[in-house]
Formats: structure tokens, sequence, C-alpha cells
């Protein structure tokens, strides 16, 4: 900078007038500027030194200017950064969102003893480190948290990991951006599998299969929804049985056939003529059709050798029974074809015979 320059921002800095303080945060801004060539090493200490003194005596808008300026600065003023930084969140966003001048223990104590605000813009940052990431675990709101999940550019530690898997299960928000994370872990994804979207399910089987935990709870789930539900008339159950049984003794009792009941809307006859096939009491076929949850229907369908195609029109079927307005839409199907795909024929039969003896023992 030019000794001409300098006197003149000295000369300005000793006038307290609000038009000097105006024209000096414009002066300064064109010497500390992205495109500009630098301060010596004289000069840094008496920008510095002007700068604090300044940022301390002009109000809220000059304030911002001179933030705007000093984010994308490569020129060496920590401490002006750090001084606007704990400033008011509208000040200091420019500098909490993109500064390389707030190290990240600067920013950890920002985090600690500023707002919600200020936390939200640190987590926009294009990077954040691990330790930054638990500063904002242990201190923001949901909305900071959920704005940390959605940076791909911020470390999370296990830790963080830890806590916010567990905590999806409380706060939807956090699923989406959850699930989303290139680093969330197997053991996390699984964890969260039973409380998130089935859209989000399908992408949690999509990038992590099933292990053996995961299928040990979806074969417990389905037993359970096999064995509670609401109870079915019995006259209801006897007049749909005789139906399925005279099919069967002239092998007519096919997949096409349960298909085309559900199309007709004798939704009691295709629970009759599942029952028949799987040899499973109408009662928990019925209950395992009414269960929110498809993984009890996707074990029944898998053991019985139902294709594909088949079971995906059995869903779709179903869905319309269930909700006379309209059948669920392709994006809601996808997810239960996942699981569809993930469980094997021979797993699902081994199922079928534990609820088979179960229901002999009873």
């Amino acid at each position: 900078m030019p000794k001409t320059e300098m006197k003149k921002l000295i000369q300005l800095a000793r006038d307290k007038s609000p038009e000097a303080r105006s024209r000096l945060i414009e002066n300064i801004s064109e010497f500390i500027g992205p495109e500009t060539i630098g301060l010596s090493e004289t000069e840094l200490p008496i920008m510095s030194d002007i700068l604090l003194a300044l940022v301390k005596s002009v109000e809220a808008e000059l304030r911002e200017q001179l933030a705007i300026t000093l984010a994308t600065s490569s020129i060496p003023l920590p401490e002006v950064a750090i001084l606007l930084a704990h400033d008011t969140a509208d000040v200091a966003r420019p500098l909490l969102m993109k500064s390389p001048l707030l190290d990240p223990d600067s920013l950890i104590e920002i985090i600690q003893i500023r707002t919600d605000e200020h936390r939200l813009a640190i987590a926009h940052r294009e990077t954040l480190e691990s330790g930054v990431s638990d500063a904002l675990v242990e201190y923001g709101d949901e909305h900071v948290l959920e704005a940390l999940l959605q940076n791909a550019g911020a470390l999370l530690s296990v830790h963080a990991l830890d806590y916010l898997s567990a905590e999806s299960r409380r706060v939807e928000r956090y699923r989406s951006p959850l699930v989303a994370r290139d680093d969330l872990s197997e053991e996390f994804a699984h964890r969260i599998y039973w409380w998130v979207s089935k859209v989000l399910r399908q992408k949690i089987i999509n990038d992590h299969g099933l292990n053996e935990t995961m299928l040990d709870e979806i074969f417990r789930r389905a037993t359970m929804s096999a064995i509670k539900g609401r109870e079915v008339r019995n006259d209801v159950i006897e007049n749909a049985a005789n139906r399925v049984r005279s099919m069967a003794s002239r092998d007519q009792l096919t997949h096409d056939f349960l298909l085309q009941s559900l199309r007709q809307q004798r939704l009691s006859v295709f629970v009759a003529g599942l029952a028949e096939l799987s040899k499973m009491e109408f009662q928990a076929v019925w209950n395992i059709i009414h269960d929110d949850n498809d993984e009890g229907l996707v074990v029944l369908a898998k053991a019985i050798g139902m294709e594909r195609s088949d079971f995906a029109s059995m869903h779709l079927l179903l869905s319309v029974s269930s909700d006379q307005s309209s059948a669920a839409p392709p994006g809601e199907l996808m997810p239960v074809l996942y699981l569809y795909d993930a469980i094997n024929s021979e797993q699902a039969k081994n199922v079928l015979e534990f609820w088979q003896r179960d229901e002999d023992a009873a």
C-alpha cells in the first residue's frame, strides 16, 4: 500500500464523524478485498488497530459491510475477524460461513457462548473438523443439527453419529440427511432402519444390505404381526375357507386366483387362499395383511414362491382394499420390493415353519 494511502486512512480514522467512518470503511475495503495485492508486515498491525477501533464505533450496517469484505479476504487479520464473528448474527454470518481466518478453537468458542443463529452459520461452512461438529452437536438446536447433517463437508465423529442416530428416532428432520451421509456406518444405518420411512429403508438396504441381526428383527416383527390383530367373525372365515378348499381340491388355488380375489374385492377369500397355500391359520394371515409393516407379507409371499411381479400387484391391490381412494404410489412400492429382494425363499420358509409349529403347539 502506498504510504500516502496509509496516511489517508490514519487521518480518516481520527475523524469520528459518521461520514468519515463510512468513507473509512469504503477505503479499507479496497485494500483488504479479495483482489488486493496485500499489506506489508509493518502495515498489517496498523490496519488491524484501525479496524479494531473502527468495529467498536460504527453502526451494524457498516460492520456488516466490513464482515462481508473480510470473509473472502486473503489478508491475515484474525483479531478483526474474531471480533466481528462475535458480533450480532447478521454481522457475523459471512465470516462464520466462509472466513479461513477463524480456526477451530475460535469457532468452538463462538459455538459455546453465542446464539443458535451463529451456530447455524457455522454448520454451513464448506468444511468442518470433527471437534467443531462435536461442539455443534452439544450446543446446537434441531435446526443447527439438521444443517450439520446436510453438510457433506462436515466430519462427524463416531460419538456424534451415535447421538444423532439415536435422536433421529425422536426428531424426524434428522432421518433423511442422516441416511444420505457417506460416513453413516452399517451399524448406525441398521439401527435407524426401524423408524425411518419406507423410502429411506430402501436406501439403507441398497447401501448397506441386511445383516443377520436385521433379518432376525425383521422376522421377529413379522411374527408379532401374525399373532396380533383384529378378530374376524367365524362365519366369514368358514365361508371363505369352504370356497378356497373347493378351489384347492381342483388344483385351481393359484397366485392368479389370489390376485383375482383382490381385484374383485373379496378380501376374505384372498386371506383364506393365502392361509391355505401357506398352511397358516386364517386369523394369523388376516393380522399380517392388516399390519402397518410389510415384513410378514414379504415372508409369506417368498415362502409360497410368489413371483416378484405378482407380489407387487398384490401389495398395490391390498393398498386399494385398505384405502378405497387410490392405490399406493409407485414410490412407496419400491422399498417393499427392496425388502422382497433382500430376503431369500429359504429364509422365508424357515420362518413360516416356525409359525406353523407355533400354531400347532397352541
